[in-house]
């Protein structure tokens, strides 16, 4: 569970990316805006500490199994522009550079401004449906293994919003072994229930969009035990 790196503020990795501003932790990367010091583009930034990826995130040469991934292209994935590791006060560490979007995460919308209404919330589902089936539907078959409203975010950048993933740290090809306890970042309500079982399958990403859709609407998971959410 990395914490906020600020120390990273302000350091070149590998005479390449400046680092400029501390965006976010999440449970498993700390993500950051950076100047490209060659094209002067912002990028962002996603750090992960070498010492706490998990084996199972890293692929058989030994990189991050989401730059593969990201390297094909897919429709509303992010643009990958660079990745490598690094070193800095003793710390080992990896990072992914990708395509800057201007917008914010599902998730810190609402909590800046309470659940979706019906139609937006429909907006952003119907869109990572989409994403899904084309994924679903490749000639080797992708699966996301577990989304949440915070790898979900609203592109500004352009006249109009989109919606575009980021942080795909459970996405696995379908014949990889994924596994539950491999999962990154996940409220445990909104994955179907063979997952526990190690079962994850086209069906089970349909699931988890689902309980994400509920929970656009109604702040909290399905079955969720507590009616006091603050955001």
């Amino acid at each position: 569970d990395s914490k906020n790196m600020t120390n990273l503020k302000n350091i070149t990795i590998n005479d390449k990316y400046q680092i400029k501003h501390f965006i976010e932790s999440t449970e498993y990367c700390d993500i950051y805006t950076a100047k490209d010091q060659v094209s002067s583009l912002l990028v962002t930034l996603s750090v992960y500490n070498a010492s706490k990826i998990s084996r199972d995130d890293l692929d058989d040469s030994g990189d991050l199994r989401e730059i593969g991934f990201l390297k094909l292209g897919v429709e509303g994935f992010p643009k990958l522009m660079g990745f490598g590791n690094f070193s800095h006060n003793t710390e080992k560490y990896r990072y992914i550079a990708t395509e800057f979007i201007s917008g914010e995460s599902v998730l810190d919308r609402m909590k800046r401004k309470g659940p979706l209404n019906e139609f937006d919330a429909t907006f952003v589902i119907l869109k990572i449906a989409e994403i899904a089936n084309n994924l679903h539907n490749r000639e080797k078959p992708i699966l996301l293994n577990g989304l949440s409203l915070d790898n979900i975010i609203f592109n500004m950048s352009g006249e109009s919003e989109e919606i575009a993933l980021r942080n795909l740290i459970n996405v696995r090809f379908f014949e990889d072994d994924f596994q539950y306890k491999y999962t990154n970042g996940i409220i445990a309500n909104n994955l179907a229930p063979e997952c526990y079982n190690n079962v994850f399958t086209a069906k089970t990403d349909q699931f988890n969009i689902c309980a994400l859709f509920y929970q656009m609407m109604h702040a909290v998971p399905p079955w969720f035990d507590d009616e006091q959410v603050n955001f």
